[in-house]
């Protein structure tokens, strides 16, 4: 069993934040808790090695670059105070938002190993 690792991202951007419900409208729905985390050239290496290579990490110019992680389970979502969000709370969190994002490796489809979400601070 391969030895599963999780980090936190701070102070990385927020877009497309799908917390208090799964994203299931569109041509693309994943039907997954999810959203992209924007970050700087400092994570990049970390976050390479974390993810499984059908994870694309987007260069968006300007050093910053993005990754869409995401989540079959409701992912911890609070403020700095450790107070836990509410639903409604969760879905004011928008694209430009800046958070910690906690990332961590699961096992998946045919026992890869994948990046995926699992808390918002």
């Amino acid at each position: 069993m391969a030895d599963l690792k999780s980090v936190t991202l701070k102070n990385v951007e927020i877009r497309w934040a799908f917390l208090a419900e799964p994203q299931t409208k569109g041509e693309y729905a994943s039907n997954k808790y999810q959203l992209d985390v924007v970050f700087d050239k400092s994570y990049l290496d970390t976050i390479n090695k974390l993810k499984n290579a059908r994870q694309q990490v987007k260069d968006l110019g300007d050093g910053k670059y993005s990754i869409a992680v995401k989540s079959s389970v409701q992912p911890t979502v609070m403020d700095t105070k450790k107070i836990r969000f509410s639903s409604d709370d969760m879905k004011k969190i928008g694209n430009g938002t800046i958070a910690h994002v906690k990332v961590g490796q699961y096992t998946g489809f045919k026992g890869q190993v994948f990046l995926g979400l699992q808390a918002v601070m």
